[in-house]
């Protein structure tokens, strides 16, 4: 069995595994109560939360290689991938280390570990900045499955729109009830990263 160690012995510092357990706990009933958050993370129960905040945890302070910090931050936005696709971002990033600061001193964690535990939070930031690439391909997954009748909708437009309107400029009843079309198909959503569904 391998020990971890962990960075400037923050567990230890903490009071042991047993008080970071905690921390990690308050941490996750934290990112559960606010707004911001809970939504990317509605799928995971508590415990669920607890064990996705640990292994990021891990992987921000257990004492590896660069090399291996990349490797592991790398199968983490692959493992996680799912809540890049739901739109989360190195904004939501400094909303979680706020949570991680605050429940280390909610558990009367000092001001210098506090610090420590900090600038080694923010070698998660990789992890957040990785999830361009998987919000990217969602967005182009999302526009390459638009609807037939989108497709068909934004066709007659740009054929009607290409006709022009009658000679008194007024656009025939044909060309209204496309354009509402569109308006309708527009209205009726785009997803979060802009693209119709």
């Amino acid at each position: 069995m391998t020990t971890l160690v962990y960075k400037d012995n923050i567990v230890e510092k903490i009071g042991g595994q047993s008080q970071f357990d905690f921390v990690i706990m308050t941490y996750c009933e934290s990112i559960r109560e606010d707004p911001r958050l809970g939504g990317f993370f509605a799928h995971l129960d508590l415990d669920g939360l607890i064990l996705l905040q640990k292994e990021w945890l891990d992987a921000a302070l257990i004492e590896n290689s660069p090399e291996e910090t990349d490797t592991i931050i790398g199968r983490l936005a692959v493992k996680h991938k799912i809540l890049w696709e739901k739109g989360m971002n190195e904004t939501h990033f400094e909303q979680l280390k706020t949570h991680f600061i605050m429940a280390l001193r909610d558990c009367w964690a000092g001001e210098e570990l506090i610090q420590a535990a900090g600038k080694h939070f923010n070698n998660l930031l990789l992890l957040f900045l990785q999830s361009d690439k998987f919000a990217g391909k969602a967005a182009a997954a999302a526009a390459a499955v638009a609807s037939p009748v989108q497709q068909r909708s934004t066709w007659t437009v740009r054929t009607l729109d290409q006709a022009g309107a009658n000679k008194n400029g007024v656009a025939s009843p044909v060309q209204q009830w496309s354009t509402r079309t569109v308006r309708t198909l527009d209205q009726a959503g785009a997803n979060k990263n802009g693209v119709r569904t």
